[in-house]
């Protein structure tokens, strides 16, 4: 519960930052949270930045990302897969541009782990989809129980 106040008012701080205090919309929020509310707005949004909110944003986007991949794998969607693969990729770049820069044993190994996990994860996504593919329809005629 304690994180979702935190979450509806750091919100309500980025939309009053975005829109501005005198914003017509930041006015009915805080008219709709009461006193404590709003004070907590005004005081949440005199510490942003401009890149504060960018971040806020962009860590936002990332979690409803990490939702919908959640969301997906637990419905057994096939696309779900397609995304953690990707994440799981996008990540390998960065780990070699980074132990290129600085050589250091740490990390090699965390570049050689998410090479593991990415291999590990395409396996299995491969394998996925040649189980479902050998497995019978549940609408082919010839499948049927007579």
């Amino acid at each position: 519960m304690g994180a979702a106040i935190a979450g509806v008012i750091s919100a309500f701080a980025l939309l009053s930052h975005a829109e501005g205090p005198g914003s017509p919309l930041v006015a009915m929020v805080q008219e709709a949270t009461g006193p404590v509310g709003r004070a907590l707005v005004l005081y949440v949004t005199r510490l942003l930045t401009p890149g504060m909110l960018v971040w806020g944003i962009l860590a936002g986007l990332y979690a409803m990302l990490l939702t919908a991949e959640g969301v997906g794998l637990l419905l057994g969607k096939r696309w779900a897969g397609a995304l953690v693969l990707a994440e799981s990729a996008v990540a390998i770049p960065l780990e070699i541009v980074s132990f290129i820069s600085r050589p250091h044993l740490g990390e090699g190994a965390i570049l050689a782990a998410n090479i593991a996990i990415f291999l590990y994860i395409w396996q299995r996504f491969k394998g996925h989809g040649r189980r479902l593919a050998s497995q019978p329809s549940a609408t082919d005629p010839s499948t049927e129980r007579r």
